[in-house]
């Protein structure tokens, strides 16, 4: 009986070493095992930031933290950074505030595969704007990439694409505010935290405009807007509506033509020319002495400076006599960055002349060569036609690239074939060049066309893409204008009281009329009598059918057009087949 009770202890002691299952018996772990009756200690949880509507919030200025990518789980948000490869995320969210920079710093701890990403939208709609690996460290001002709405919620993402190599990592974002930071410079601001290179260390005597230095005709001085500030410049005026930082000269007007020029400064250097009774205002901006529809502002010239200085300027005006005008140097940004020091040494100088008012184009009739303000009474008509009678004209000729017609001309003659008027812009009566390229972008040629009917064609170049001109008569009025021409498609047109001749002027149709000039839409196609004829034989066989694939898809005037809706398609194939000739 005793062996018995012993052997009964024993079997009853092994259902609980059979059945004993260890594991993760925690069902909020990532790895939960519901057959598990004995937890290990082997439970994994998930980041509490695991997806976007649960990201941590960072707040700028507080420093690092460091968090772990271990056990994340993909997000399935957007991520152009991972390559493409399933990316395991926690996510950050933090308050834009109202700082000017946003600087963000990941360090990668332990080597582990991790990037990180910048997302806007909410947290159920993110869209991501820019991101970068992390090998080591990934760090730079989002402001650089991004334009951000003060006091709102962005999100960040630290990710990995390899779970199994996790790691941790450090986070910290830190917020600037741009501003001068030199406790030396006369503009110091003590709340900024970011210099953006705006501090004023130069004293600059004539920043203000009641500090304005003198100039008289002849004179040559160099300057320096280093720092200039805005401070009484005036804001929204036409002729330069948001001016830089700059520096102030004043003239006072005898009745002379001025010239004002910044030619061969070392800076790129902008010019605008105010009048007004005091530095107070109202400030009137003072119109161009050549051109009284432009200002006396400039940033580039090319017909004053040159090709090697036409980043600098020059300005000409009329100083009426005892008024005093206002000269205001600034700089030209030449990257689109006002942080970046664009300004510094000029040279201005002034020089006057005795207004002499007349018709300064060379080509006119009436050019006057002492004339150097033209009056508006230049004459390009009435010498044109020397028996005094036809139509005196104008072509004006342009190139959209601003290098000539590169050999492309325009030629004008009549049906015997009598040329009238030929050129090209690189030959013209008068041409103007105001680019770097080589060639002439504008000019434009005089020429007399008797009353007749004329073709003309325009074209031959290397670029006849670039072509644009028009045709107009003494009164400005347009008569013809266009780009480059087929060779065999010439323009027909008549001047006075000459008329062209209408008719059908397309060989292959039956009734062709070999005296028409313009074509009029009368044209008939194949044997009236016989449709599908297409070749006049009395029968509709292989030439008419080639004669009507030769024609196939044309939209106008067309021998194949059977039903006489300008198309030429399979259905009027059908209809020529289906009518064969009367016996």
């Amino acid at each position: 009986m005793k062996i018995r009770a012993a052997f009964f202890v024993l079997m009853c002691a092994i259902p609980s070493l059979i059945w004993a299952y260890p594991g993760c018996t925690d069902p909020l772990a990532n790895n939960y095992d519901p057959l598990a009756t004995e937890d290990d200690g082997s439970c994994v949880f998930s980041p509490v930031n695991d997806l976007p509507c649960d990201a941590l919030e960072l707040v700028i200025g507080a420093g690092s933290a460091q968090f772990s990518i271990c056990n994340t789980t993909p997000s399935g948000e957007p991520n152009f950074a991972a390559n493409g490869e399933t990316a395991f995320d926690a996510f950050f969210s933090f308050n834009s505030g109202e700082f000017d920079s946003h600087v963000f710093s990941v360090t990668n701890i332990n080597g582990s595969e991790i990037g990180f990403i910048f997302y806007e939208g909410s947290c159920d709609a993110l869209v991501d704007i820019t991101g970068c690996l992390v090998s080591e460290v990934c760090s730079g001002d989002l402001d650089d990439f991004y334009t951000f709405e003060d006091n709102t919620t962005y999100y960040v993402a630290i990710f990995t694409t390899d779970p199994d190599n996790c790691g941790d990592f450090e986070i910290s974002i830190e917020g600037g505010l741009l501003g001068c930071t030199d406790l030396n410079a006369t503009n110091y601001d003590p709340n900024a935290t970011v210099d953006d290179g705006s501090c004023r260390v130069v004293i600059i005597p004539n920043d203000l405009c009641v500090e304005a230095e003198w100039l008289t005709c002849g004179s040559s001085v160099t300057g320096i807007n280093d720092h200039a500030t805005l401070e009484g410049t005036p804001m929204g005026t036409d002729c330069d509506p948001n001016p830089n930082g700059g520096v102030w000269y004043a003239f006072e007007g005898g009745g002379e033509l001025v010239n004002v020029s910044t030619c061969g400064s070392p800076i790129d250097t902008k010019l605008t020319v105010w009048q007004a009774p005091s530095c107070e205002g109202p400030f009137e901006c003072v119109p161009d002495a050549y051109d009284p529809a432009l200002y006396a502002t400039n940033s580039d010239s090319f017909d004053g400076c040159g090709f090697f200085d036409q980043d600098d300027a020059f300005v000409s005006f009329n100083a009426e006599i005892g008024t005093t005008y206002l000269i205001y140097v600034s700089y030209e940004e030449s990257d689109g960055n006002p942080d970046t020091e664009d300004w510094g040494l000029f040279d201005i100088s002034v020089s006057c002349e005795i207004v002499n008012f007349g018709c300064t184009n060379t080509a006119a009739y009436n050019y006057d060569a002492n004339a150097n303000i033209d009056d508006g009474t230049c004459d390009y008509y009435s010498l044109s036609c020397e028996t005094g009678e036809g139509t005196p004209l104008v072509i004006n000729m342009y190139d959209a690239f601003g290098d000539g017609w590169n050999g492309a001309t325009y030629e004008i003659s009549t049906f015997d074939g009598t040329v009238a008027a030929s050129g090209s812009l690189d030959s013209a009566d008068y041409s103007e060049e105001n680019n770097e390229f080589v060639g002439p972008d504008f000019g434009f040629d005089l020429f007399c066309l008797d009353d007749d009917c004329y073709m003309m064609t325009i074209g031959g170049g290397t670029f006849d893409g670039e072509i644009i001109w028009n045709i107009v008569d003494e009164n400005g009025t347009e008569i013809l204008s266009g780009g480059a021409t087929p060779s065999d498609e010439p323009i027909v047109f008549s001047t006075g009281a000459g008329e062209c001749i209408p008719g059908c002027t397309i060989l292959s149709a039956y009734n062709y009329d070999p005296a028409a000039q313009v074509n009029d839409g009368s044209c008939i196609f194949g044997n009236p009598e016989c449709a599908g004829d297409f070749n006049f034989h009395g029968v509709v066989g292989i030439g008419d059918l080639l004669i009507f694939l030769s024609d196939y898809g044309c939209t106008f005037q067309c021998a194949g057009d059977m039903d006489g809706n300008d198309t030429v398609t399979s259905a009027d194939l059908l209809s020529a087949l289906g009518m064969p000739c009367p016996e």
